[in-house]
């Protein structure tokens, strides 16, 4: 899980990308994976971001 959650704590909170501008797209089994980094880092963080875009294929 810990991988997940790296990915958006790092382009969010180092590299201060504004979270409006991270697209994320996801095929397959990944669908889950994105979706499950997403909500650890907003249990983690009680963070209320919006994303530019979120595609799952084939979820």
């Amino acid at each position: 899980m810990l991988d997940r959650v790296a990915i958006f704590n790092y382009l969010i909170d180092v590299e201060k990308v504004p979270s409006e501008s991270i697209g994320i797209m996801a095929h397959s089994l990944g669908c889950a994976v994105a979706l499950e980094g997403l909500v650890a880092r907003y249990k983690e963080k009680n963070a209320q971001e919006q994303y530019g875009n979120i595609t799952l294929v084939s979820p």
